[in-house]
This record gives C-alpha cells, sequence and structure tokens, in this order.
C-alpha cells in the first residue's frame, strides 16, 4: 500500500499533478478532505522556502511579506470537516490557486526542489 500523497517527500511533479486535480472540477465530498489535507502539506512545506529567500534583494521584498500573509491567512481560513461538502470544496480549489502560486517562487532557485525533499 502507497502513502497518502502528503506523507511522501516534496516532489514538483506529484505538487502540480494535486493542483491540476483540484481544479479541474469541484472534487466530490468524498475526497475533498484528504485532498485538501495534502494540498495544505504542500502548501505549508513551500511557504517557508517562500519566506526565507531574500527577495528585497529583488526590489520584492514587501510584496513577499504581503503574499506570506495572505496565504498565512489562506491555510487559517480552512473550513472544519464537518462544514458543508460545496464549501470545502471551494476552499479547496482556492488552496489548490495559492499553491499554484507560490510553487513557482519556492522553486525559483537552483536544486530548490532539492532541498525541499530533504525537509523533515
Amino acid at each position: 500500500m502507497t502513502a497518502p500523497l502528503h506523507d511522501r517527500a516534496f516532489d514538483e511533479a506529484a505538487t502540480q499533478a494535486l493542483i491540476r486535480r483540484a481544479l479541474d472540477r469541484l472534487s466530490l465530498a468524498s475526497d475533498v478532505d484528504s485532498l485538501l489535507a495534502a494540498l495544505r502539506w504542500h502548501t505549508e512545506r513551500l511557504l517557508p522556502v517562500v519566506e526565507a529567500k531574500n527577495w528585497s534583494a529583488y526590489g520584492q521584498g514587501d510584496l513577499a511579506t504581503m503574499l506570506v500573509g495572505e496565504v498565512r491567512r489562506k491555510l487559517a481560513a480552512s473550513p472544519t470537516a464537518g462544514a458543508n461538502a460545496g464549501a470545502r470544496a471551494v476552499y479547496c480549489q482556492e488552496l489548490a490557486r495559492t499553491c499554484r502560486a507560490i510553487l513557482p517562487l519556492a522553486l525559483n532557485e537552483p536544486d530548490d526542489e532539492q532541498r525541499l525533499r530533504e525537509l523533515p
């Protein structure tokens, strides 16, 4: 048996596939919670990498700070597992768009993906 997607080491292709799956159509009620957990795992893994980069060196410090704050707010606004399945599915798509937005920022330097794979 394979581990759930969010229990594996970071993999960009798997992250892209997960994002596409979430954005393809609204998730079924039976799938939404596992999809949300996987998206949350990927987003939470990418966020510190984006945050740690020296965006000020590129004149983007304020923008990066604002983006990180918005991502943290999005993560904090997660509906509970008992919330309406439709609301959870819409939130799942919002989180997928958020993950898609920060993915290239986390992987903009050589060896970034390898560093992400080595994180605990």
